[in-house]
């Protein structure tokens, strides 16, 4: 059996634990964006839908793919939401799961944050997604600033 966990190591979980369910919610909002996006662009205004590309032999309209591609990011930035919260739920119980969990969540975004001016222009919008890729790093990687209070494994 382990011994219980001090007040010190109780208060290091908790506050990686408010840290990480913070970072999920921000991540589960900007999931849920992406049911606004179409409607926020006007894509069905602003995009030519006779751009057509053939793809396996069927022909697919830029309206499509670009609705396909939004699909595709809300429901990855849902998984990942989800994922924040079982790693927050983990670092509750003092479970290195929920450690390495955030610790890799931490790295996804920190190398996500320079990868946006890859392939997206130097813009103010674009610079505030980087900030806020750094921002869930931070919040993400507060978890391995405590890290001595996650032993169970």
């Amino acid at each position: 059996m382990s011994a219980m966990p001090s007040s010190v190591e109780q208060t290091q979980r908790k506050r990686a634990q408010l840290a990480v369910t913070i970072a999920g919610a921000c991540y589960l909002g900007i999931a849920l964006s992406h049911f606004i996006v179409p409607w926020l662009f006007q894509w069905h205004t602003t995009l030519p839908a006779s751009a057509i590309a053939v793809v396996a032999g069927a022909p697919i309209d830029n309206i499509s793919f670009l609705y396909l591609f939004n699909a595709d990011l809300l429901l990855y930035e849902l998984m990942l939401s989800g994922l924040s919260f079982y790693a927050a739920r983990q670092l509750r119980d003092g479970k290195r799961t929920g450690l390495v969990l955030a610790g890799c969540l931490a790295v996804f975004f920190l190398l996500r944050t320079p990868i946006e001016f890859v392939y997206f222009p130097f813009t103010w919008p674009n610079i505030a997604q980087s900030v806020g890729s750094f921002a869930l790093a931070c919040a993400y990687g507060t978890a391995l600033l405590w890290r001595s209070a996650f032993q169970v494994p």
